[in-house]
């Protein structure tokens, strides 16, 4: 087998050590052949699979799974689409494989993939940890959580289901569209959010570039004189704590990562950077973009 086509090459391995009834085959490994082996692994089609280097290379080396008296778990395993003929399909018009007792590994630009995990969003699917020290309360399509720093809750969309088991929460849908799915992953990182807010909170800090430019702190507002004719001041929005460190940096501190982000937008609006000096507010770290002056013809 030609090792221009590594997916191949393990399959074959696999059938002929499966035909054989081996207990192991090795392979020479890459990164395509470890995501099979975690999907079959995951599946139950191979009892386990590891990784290791020797010589100086990276091999792979999969335990196959028998039943009761070495009957074979894998009763066939094939090659569908290959380097010299490519085959490619609609999301939704791969059927099932033997009536839903086989399993379809797709190819995606989320990486491989089974066939009935192709719109299942990555990022809603996983497991929220709940910190130590903060309380869950879920009712219907409400959830609110307290922490050391606060209180937060927030109404979910009804399509998005979330449950509670030990120390996680986890989202689930029953409706694959494309609304529902784009819901999905949202209202998960909502509340993994809310989750780190209410436990630690979130911060933003900037800070004011220019000559004779500063801030200071009255009644909780922000003063600045930054090259108007006149201070200009900014009242902070409900949930919001702001401190100044000297004159030029401002520190945006809150429980709701949105309102943090949308009040630290709203202070650099006051005085975006200037694109020929850099004067103005900008964020921690940013890098603005100094353009070139004329020049003078001389």
């Amino acid at each position: 087998m030609s090792m221009t086509d590594p997916s191949g090459d393990m399959l074959a391995r696999i059938r002929n050590a499966n035909i054989v009834k081996h207990e192991s085959v090795e392979m020479p490994s890459s990164k395509v052949k470890i995501e099979i082996a975690k999907i079959l692994k995951r599946e139950g089609y191979i009892r386990d699979f590891r990784y290791y280097k020797f010589q100086n290379k990276f091999n792979l080396k999969i335990f196959l799974k028998f039943g009761e008296k070495q009957s074979r778990i894998i009763d066939g395993i094939k090659r569908i689409s290959t380097p010299g003929r490519r085959v490619y399909s609609p999301g939704k018009s791969l059927g099932k494989v033997l009536g839903g007792l086989g399993i379809s590994i797709i190819s995606t630009s989320k990486g491989k993939q089974l066939s009935g995990d192709r719109n299942m969003s990555r990022i809603g699917k996983k497991a929220i940890a709940i910190p130590p020290g903060v309380e869950v309360n879920l009712n219907g399509n409400q959830v609110v959580l307290k922490g050391p720093k606060g209180t937060l809750r927030r109404e979910l969309p009804l399509e998005v289901k979330i449950s509670r088991s030990e120390n996680n929460l986890q989202c689930s849908i029953s409706d694959q569209s494309k609304r529902v799915r784009s819901l999905f992953g949202m209202t998960r990182s909502l509340v993994a959010n809310m989750m780190t807010g209410v436990s630690s909170g979130f911060s933003k800090d900037l800070e004011i570039v220019g000559v004779g430019y500063k801030v200071k702190l009255e009644d909780s507002k922000l003063v600045f004189n930054i090259g108007f004719s006149h201070p200009v001041s900014f009242a902070p929005p409900t949930g919001i704590k702001l401190s100044v460190e000297g004159q030029n940096k401002i520190t945006v501190f809150g429980l709701d990562k949105e309102i943090v982000g949308q009040a630290s937008s709203d202070i650099r609006s006051i005085k975006p950077p200037e694109h020929y000096k850099g004067t103005g507010i900008r964020y921690s770290g940013e890098q603005v973009r100094i353009k070139e002056g004329k020049k003078l013809a001389g």
